[in-house]
């Protein structure tokens, strides 16, 4: 689940690029190009839930493990994956429009890189304020939409990267989620690297953040989420752009 701010989606950077890295380690990975700005709250998360059934639904057909679907989100996208992480089941108000809406869209693990966990304090970054819920936010549906007052001995076990002096979604996103995590007893991992950046991704093209998939990787081994004999991947070193030229979709906009 690529970021953007709900004002466009990085699908190439933290989409694409990111699943050709799962797919050279034997995983399959479906990227999400989800709507933004001027849509607002609460269809971008819609696109989330819709996705999330949508892969346990043809599960067969993908030749995946239903119960093994994990949600990986960067910045924004952390947001939209923390959120089906901690409010996303079977019975979430919807009414269903088939049958694969009657699926669970509650990821099994969780991962969020330099994610925007919380819309509900004074550091929040204002723009994707605005374009997550509008130019007048409510301020009940934005506290309610801050994932870490939702965390539960029923979110997944998570894993999580930032940077300490991230100038874009300050640190404390992190931390306190992870915070959140621990009190609620939850299995979770939180790497934290003294440097400033936003938005890298795999982060190959530097060297002081670089490390941070092979931490990853070993997580998701040690979690049997991925095999300890899966093929070691370099992380690419070379900028992958934010949006593909020749590629359309939703989150375009913006780029």
């Amino acid at each position: 689940m690529p970021g953007g701010g709900y004002s466009a989606v990085a699908i190439g950077r933290e989409g694409f690029q990111v699943a050709r890295w799962l797919n050279a380690q034997g995983i399959a990975a479906f990227v999400l190009d989800y709507r933004v700005a001027p849509y607002h709250y609460p269809i971008p998360i819609d696109d989330g839930r819709r996705a999330m059934r949508l892969i346990r639904a043809r599960a067969m057909d993908f030749g995946i493990d239903p119960h093994r679907v994990g949600a990986w989100g960067f910045s924004a996208g952390g947001h939209l994956a923390a959120s089906l992480a901690t409010g996303c089941r079977k019975e979430d108000g919807q009414t269903p429009r088939d049958s694969v809406d009657r699926g669970d869209c509650r990821p099994d693990f969780l991962i969020l890189a330099y994610a925007l966990t919380s819309m509900d304090w004074p550091g929040v970054n204002r723009n994707s304020l605005a374009d997550l819920f509008g130019p007048r936010p409510d301020p009940e549906l934005v506290h309610r939409s801050s994932t870490q007052f939702a965390v539960s001995a029923a979110t997944p076990p998570t894993f999580l990267f930032a940077t300490t002096r991230d100038p874009r979604v300050r640190v404390e996103n992190s931390v306190d989620f992870y915070r959140a995590l621990a009190e609620a007893g939850v299995p979770a991992e939180l790497h934290l690297f003294d440097y400033a950046n936003h938005g890298c991704g795999l982060c190959g093209s530097i060297p002081a953040l670089a490390s941070w998939t092979s931490v990853l990787r070993a997580w998701l081994i040690r979690r049997s989420l991925m095999p300890a004999s899966a093929p070691l991947v370099p992380v690419p070193t070379s900028e992958y752009p934010l949006w593909p030229v020749g590629f359309d979709g939703p989150g375009r906009r913006g780029w």
